[in-house]
This record gives C-alpha cells, sequence and structure tokens, in this order.
C-alpha cells in the first residue's frame, strides 16, 4: 500500500491493519479484598506474559492482552481483553475473571 497514491482509498489502507476485537467484563468484589495480592497470584500464574502495572494490571500475550483495574469508586475490578478474535478475547476475559474471583472470593 502507497498512502501518496491519490487512487487508494482509506478503507484500502485500514484493510491492511490486522483485525482485533475487545470485551469488558466486571466483577464484584467483598469489602476487605486485597486486589493486590491477588493481582499478585494472577502475574506468578502468567509467566509468559509481560507485566505493566501501571494502571491496574495489564498482562501482554503475544497475540493478545488482558487489563484488570479496580475502582476507585465501586467494589469491582473491570476487565478488558483484546485478541485478534471474539471468542479468543471472550475467553482471555472469563479466564481471568474467573481466576480472580477464586482469589477474591
Amino acid at each position: 500500500y502507497q498512502a501518496d497514491s491519490p487512487s487508494k482509498k482509506l478503507s484500502d489502507f485500514k484493510r491492511t491493519f490486522p483485525e482485533y476485537h475487545i470485551v469488558k467484563h466486571k466483577l464484584s468484589f467483598p469489602s476487605g479484598a486485597d486486589i493486590q495480592q491477588a493481582f499478585a497470584h494472577l502475574i506468578s500464574a502468567s509467566p509468559n506474559a509481560r507485566v505493566i502495572t501501571d494502571d491496574g494490571l495489564k498482562l501482554e500475550f503475544e497475540h493478545a492482552w488482558v487489563h484488570l483495574r479496580k475502582s476507585n469508586t465501586e467494589p469491582i475490578v473491570r476487565i478488558y481483553a483484546e485478541a485478534p478474535t471474539r471468542l479468543e478475547a471472550e475467553a482471555l476475559a472469563q479466564r481471568y475473571s474467573g481466576m480472580l474471583q477464586s482469589l477474591v472470593s
């Protein structure tokens, strides 16, 4: 693709990018649950992930990522996952939601 070609459309350029899908989940947790400790367990359970802790916990994999972020106003953790297919993103979000649920219950 050459952007300087006058006959090219923006939609043609967009098709050169890989397609990814994002899903969002929300998990309630009991008062007093140690979310930081739970995040530490999730990190240990994900040895192949690149770990980012700037804003919650983000685990990056080769072609996908999951981000878990504790709300500052509600007793919930928001879980975002992105992958090449909606099914993969949903499975990633469900996996970490389930692990987190078992750690804070």
